[in-house]
This record gives C-alpha cells, sequence and structure tokens, in this order.
C-alpha cells in the first residue's frame, strides 16, 4: 500500500519533494489576507458588475501561489478542491476585522452583517461545502481550474490529479466531471485523472456507482466517523475523555479506526468498487487512519493507498499516530 502526504503549508517542502502529495485548496487561498478578501468579495457581492473582474485577479494570484507550491513536488499530486464548509470563508461581523471588511468592500457594517447573515449556516459540515458549493458557484469552480492548470502547464507539467470533495451521489460526480472536463480541454497537453472524496456513509453506499466516473476514490475516514458516531470532533473531546474515563470506549474514534462501523463501511464500499469498477484506484485517509494499527488494518484489505497528514493537530501530537515525517525516515 503507498503512503502519501496531505500538505497544508509550502514551508513542508522537504516533504514535498520526498512523497507523493495532496495538497488542499485552502492552503492555496488563505495564503493571504488579500486573497481571503477578494474570496470574500465574490461570495458576497455575487450581483456586482465588476465580478468578473475581481475572480480574473484572483484567478492570477491563486496560479501564483499553486506555481510555488508545485516547484517543490517532485512525484505525484492530489490538488483538492475547497471542502470546506461555506462559514469558513465569510467574514467575522461585528468585530473589528469585520468592521475592516466592511470598510474595504465600501458598505456599512449593517449591510456587511446581512448579507452574511444571508449564507450563514446552522450546521455548517452538513452544508454548503464541497462538491455542493462548486456546484452553486461554478464560476469559481472554473477559475480554481484555470488556475491550478495554468500553474501546471506553465511549469512545464503534463499531469495533474484532481479530487472533488464531498460528494454523495453519481449524479454529483458526473456533473463536476464534466466541468472539470470543459475546462481541462482548454490545456490539450495535461493528462487530468480525476478522483471523488467519500465523506458520508451514503457516498460509502454508493461507492460502486461513484466510482464509474472517476479513476481514483477516497474514503474520508474522520468524517465518516463524525457522521457514524453523531459527534464533531471538535465539540466531543470533553464527551470522548469521559467515556474513555468510564471505559465506555477502548479508543477514541478519532484516534484510532472503529473497525466495527466505520470499517465495515469501507470494506462495503471497497468491494463494491472492485466489482464494479476493478481499475478504480482505492485510498483513505483522516485522522483516524493515522497509526500503525489503523494503517495495517487498511493494507491487509486491500486499500491502494493511504493518505497521512504532514504535521498532526495539537489534539493528537502526544500520541503515536503516523505523520509525513515519519513516512519519510522509514
Amino acid at each position: 500500500m503507498k503512503r502519501m502526504v496531505w500538505m497544508q503549508h509550502v514551508e513542508e517542502d522537504e516533504l514535498l519533494a520526498e512523497q507523493d502529495v495532496l495538497l488542499r485548496s485552502e492552503s492555496v487561498l488563505l495564503e493571504e489576507e488579500q486573497q481571503r478578501e477578494r474570496f470574500q468579495q465574490i461570495l458576497l457581492f455575487q450581483e456586482d458588475q465588476e465580478q468578473a473582474e475581481w475572480i480574473a485577479q484572483w484567478e492570477q494570484r491563486q496560479k501564483k501561489h499553486w506555481k510555488t507550491y508545485l516547484e517543490h513536488c517532485k512525484h505525484r499530486v492530489i490538488a483538492r478542491l475547497l471542502g470546506e464548509p461555506l462559514n469558513t470563508f465569510l467574514p467575522h461581523v461585528g468585530t473589528e476585522c469585520g468592521a475592516r471588511r466592511a470598510r474595504h468592500f465600501g458598505v456599512s457594517e449593517a449591510e456587511l452583517e446581512q448579507r452574511v447573515q444571508m449564507l450563514l449556516e446552522f450546521n455548517p459540515r452538513l452544508g454548503m461545502r464541497g462538491c455542493r458549493m462548486a456546484i452553486e458557484y461554478d464560476a469559481l469552480l472554473d477559475m480554481q481550474l484555470r488556475a491550478l492548470f495554468g500553474a501546471v502547464t506553465e511549469r512545464g507539467g503534463d499531469r495533474i490529479d484532481i479530487l472533488i470533495p464531498f460528494v454523495t451521489s453519481a449524479q454529483e460526480t458526473r456533473t463536476m466531471k464534466d466541468r472539470i472536463a470543459r475546462v481541462a480541454q482548454g490545456y490539450p497537453a495535461l493528462q487530468v485523472k480525476i478522483g471523488a472524496e467519500l465523506s458520508t456513509p451514503r457516498a460509502a453506499c454508493v461507492a460502486g456507482e461513484i466510482a464509474g466516473y472517476v479513476d481514483f476514490v477516497v474514503f474520508d475516514t474522520m468524517e465518516l466517523t463524525q457522521m457514524l458516531y453523531g459527534m464533531d470532533w471538535q465539540d466531543t473531546r470533553r464527551v470522548i475523555n469521559r467515556y474513555l474515563e468510564l471505559k465506555l470506549i477502548e479508543q477514541s474514534p478519532f484516534r484510532q479506526l472503529d473497525t466495527v462501523a466505520v470499517g465495515s463501511l469501507l470494506l462495503m464500499g471497497l468491494a463494491d468498487i472492485r466489482k464494479k469498477h476493478p481499475n478504480c484506484e482505492v485510498g483513505v485517509s483522516g485522522q483516524p487512519v493515522t497509526n500503525e494499527k489503523s494503517c495495517k488494518y487498511c493494507e491487509e484489505n486491500g486499500f491502494d493507498f493511504i493518505v497521512l497528514p504532514a504535521v498532526l493537530p495539537n489534539w493528537l501530537d502526544d500520541s503515536e499516530e503516523m505523520t509525513g515525517e515519519d513516512m519519510v525516515s522509514q
């Protein structure tokens, strides 16, 4: 089973050069304050006549940053399209930062707050995110792709893999594939492979159907764990700690793969893909598979690759999970 590194910062260039890597578009998008401002402006003022100009300016900045990342990459690169919830990208109104944004956008704080409230969601992780956001804001999707494809070709590259995040159906996947292929027509020398990130139980249940439209699939074990347990890892640490204390669970499901529930879903999806589309490459990602026991489980059950974080989040840094640095040292 191959191992690849999930990268978030260009400063991790040693790992970029050593490994196959998965790059998150959020890392490129949020690299500079000016980029965040421009993105928020595009989201909040879609009716503005300058929208096309803003997108063109943002595209050039995005291409510049993609080139900076890609110049360190010597092996396979999977570029994951924007996957975080829409709320993540909106300005914080009622703060000094929000006031600065209002002045920058040339509107009152009250108008900015009104526009933000129209887009805010009560359950953002189950709302406008991943491919849903790409389908809703198709001009932004095209811009992301042009910036990425342009960066690859201007550097003399001839291949890039695109990962579509948070798909739940074959119909979504087909729509996204068609849109990616349409933009890719403008770069005939570039070989583009398309993958789907399966983050919901439904996606795992129809994995074979989804695989029919892509070259590879990645099961996101963190998202699947959250949905199967009905827990958000950011909000339930106290619950997890208490359950560990009472011995209601042996290990946090966010630290080690729950092979009974999440594992069963993974194996069901894997079997469906192998039966219907045996040439489709299948991988896993997420914090629950960042330890050797979980890695071994995935390898023994026939997954093709695993994506490990280059640097563990703070809440995991005292554990024995594997990171990209461990991969380089092995």
